[in-house]
């Protein structure tokens, strides 16, 4: 008789938290809750907190992860603009956008979410070989890294499948990147060699600009010495021709004054023979000794 009381209090217990979790129900944080009335979607509920709703069967909710996820397609073949067969791996981010239209279109639980990344790797293959299709291998494998288009085909990509992905499944994919690169057995060898042909091919190139250079550096040198002989010896010439207007201004002072000739080439002569503190024993009356003679005759020391 005294359980009779806590038996009382339970029951009650359970039966507030029955009518509760039909009249209530929770958003979590990052979670979306889809709504449906007899069968239809009619709102989203987005933001975390405690809702009212109808009690079963006439309401029915549907939960989904609204946080980014990240997938990984299928290490598969595709062909290139050029006919070449490479082994291309993607990754994606994407999210729910949408949440009334990616319940209609992929369902719900675990089964809806495998369905929405089923149905998004389809899109990225169809927009991969599309962009695939208009670029040359050169634009995944080459010597030149301005030549690669890794990130113009990522973005070129991302842009077909977000669209499409948003319109059809409500899902937006905010990434789309390669993470996985390569080409099938019996191909790698000749893309080796096709990389070696272009190495030479730049090295030639840059061997032909580099004598291209040298003979247009050997040329303006040879053109600039050319230009300075020729000004070295119009300077010759000039020099020269000053040189001589300046003897026969002394040789005609010379045809006028013999006994200045004759005594500047005595002193010259003097100033050979006594060079370098020479000791030379002559009488004075010889020339062109004697110069050394003061106005007495007498010898000078």
């Amino acid at each position: 008789m005294n359980k009779r009381p806590e038996i009382l209090i339970l029951s009650l217990l359970i039966v507030i938290l029955f009518v509760a979790v039909q009249l209530f129900f929770v958003v979590r944080e990052g979670e979306v809750v889809v709504v449906t009335f007899l069968g239809e979607s009619v709102k989203a509920h987005t933001e975390a907190g405690l809702y009212m709703r109808k009690p079963w069967p006439f309401q029915k909710n549907y939960s989904f992860d609204n946080r980014l996820r990240t997938m990984d397609t299928v290490y598969e073949e595709s062909v290139t603009f050029d006919q070449n067969n490479v082994l291309i791996g993607m990754y994606a981010a994407w999210r729910i956008s949408n949440p009334i239209k990616f319940l209609q279109s992929v369902g719900g639980g675990l089964g809806g979410v495998a369905l929405a990344e089923s149905s998004l790797e389809d899109l990225i293959r169809d927009a991969k070989n599309q962009v695939l299709g208009k670029n040359p291998l050169s634009s995944l494998v080459n010597v030149d890294e301005e030549a690669l288009q890794f990130e113009e085909m990522e973005a070129e990509i991302l842009s077909k499948v977000s669209l499409d992905a948003e319109d059809a499944y409500g899902i937006a994919v905010t990434t789309i990147g390669i993470h996985r690169f390569g080409f099938p057995e019996g191909i790698t060898e000749s893309v080796f060699t096709r990389m070696r042909e272009e190495r030479n091919a730049l090295a030639e190139g840059a061997r032909a600009e580099g004598n291209k250079e040298a003979s247009k550096i050997r040329a303006e040198a040879k053109r600039d010495s050319a230009k300075l002989k020729t000004q070295a010896e119009a300077q010759a010439i000039r020099a020269m021709a000053k040189a001589d207007a300046r003897a026969l201004t002394i040789f005609d002072a010379f045809n006028e004054d013999p006994e200045l000739a004759i005594f500047l080439n005595e002193l010259r002569t003097l100033e050979k023979v006594l060079n370098n503190n020479a000791t030379v024993i002559r009488t004075t009356d010889d020339a062109p000794f004697h110069l050394l003679n003061d106005g007495s005759g007498s010898a000078a020391d």
